[in-house]
């Protein structure tokens, strides 16, 4: 197949592609409401579980002691929830040891390494 018969097969695709385009959307529509258009946010799915099934604890999450240890103080830790195991339950709930400072505010980085920026500062 010659360059001119691609180009002529390929505009009279496109120009199909455009004619289907126009016979479709040329009708008359009712207004949609806002509840409709966003995709019905306010209600909840069918397909929507609990995330609770009963094997599951909230507690104050940051402790590092399993034994020999004390209550958290009032800003240490935060909320959290997590699976404490259904055939073998398992012993999550750490408490706090005030005998040695693990961190605090930064101590735990978000991201991981950068290589990119490691690499960029190598060769300063």
């Amino acid at each position: 197949m010659n360059s001119r018969t691609r180009w002529i097969l390929g505009c009279a695709v496109l120009l199909a592609g455009l004619a289907g385009c126009a016979m479709c959307g040329g009708g008359h529509h009712e207004p949609i409401s806002r509840e409709e258009r966003a995709g019905y946010p306010s209600e909840v799915s069918h397909l929507a579980a609990p995330s609770d099934t009963g094997h599951y604890t909230g507690y104050l999450v940051g402790g590092g002691a399993a034994r020999h240890a004390d209550a958290p103080e009032p800003l240490e830790g935060t909320w959290g929830w997590d699976y404490c195991g259904y055939w073998f339950p398992s012993r999550i709930v750490l408490d706090w040891f005030h005998g040695k400072y693990q961190g605090g505010f930064g101590a735990y980085e978000q991201d991981g390494p950068r290589p990119v920026e490691q690499f960029e500062h190598r060769n300063d």
